[in-house]
């Protein structure tokens, strides 16, 4: 009875995206298309997260991959109080959880994390939100700690909207994988509010925990937004 007007509550959007390049240097692989669906929803106790990576949609038997990631947040304030736990330009603590998935050639795994994650107020964004998370991939010995930086800055110029939006991720040393990071920050172009075009960087150091292995490439982006 108690999650019903959670749900009435909620609210979400929806997105396809579609990246290409021809500057990854993955082993041989030059060129790939990446189809991305993205969800975002927010309720009363928190908010929820979640998209679906398909790589090399021409060449998805030998050389494609999918990635899924979901991340759900809940905020004990608005749980158990009266409402966000606010200090200084922090909008709100909450805890939270995230479930990695990846099957390729190669692998076939799932990776959980969880701990704790803030909301940042900080001018000119329309979220800037801070993860900490503790890392356990079960195809190595121990775990580590991963932190996430997600952000979208929006903005006005010559009479067009545009957004600045993206992701770091910084990833201790597991088992036999080296620690690296990953950012992808995008600048997109809102033709309209359902279609955005841009250009999105990608930079993986030491990608997938191989030490010397990295991987940097300018990407197209055309999102359509449901």
């Amino acid at each position: 009875m108690s999650i019903t007007p959670v749900l009435a509550n909620a609210q979400g959007s929806d997105s396809v995206e579609f990246v290409y390049s021809d500057a990854y240097d993955q082993r041989g692989r030059d060129e790939q298309t990446i189809l991305t669906y993205v969800h975002s929803n927010t309720w009363d106790i928190g908010d929820n997260f979640y998209f679906l990576d398909l790589s090399n949609l021409g060449n998805f038997e030998n050389a494609g991959s999918t990635y899924f990631e979901w991340r759900p947040r809940l905020s004990p304030g608005k749980m158990f109080g009266d409402g966000p736990t606010k200090l200084g330009f922090i909008n709100d603590f909450y805890l939270t959880g995230e479930f990695d998935y990846i099957k390729n050639k190669r692998v076939e795994k799932a990776v959980l994390l969880g701990g704790l994650s803030v909301d940042l107020e900080i001018p000119g964004f329309q979220f800037f939100k801070l993860n900490l998370f503790n890392r356990n991939d079960p195809t190595l010995m121990g775990h580590t700690q991963q932190m996430t930086i997600a952000w979208n800055s929006p903005f006005n110029l010559w009479s067009q909207n545009f957004s600045f939006s993206g992701f770091f991720d910084y990833t201790g040393s597991e088992g036999r994988n080296a620690s690296g990071y990953q950012g992808q920050p995008q600048l997109l172009w809102h033709m309209n509010e359902q279609v955005y075009l841009g250009l999105e960087y990608l930079y993986w150091h030491n990608k997938s925990g191989r030490e010397g292995f990295n991987e940097s490439a300018m990407q197209g982006v055309f999102r359509i937004n449901f």
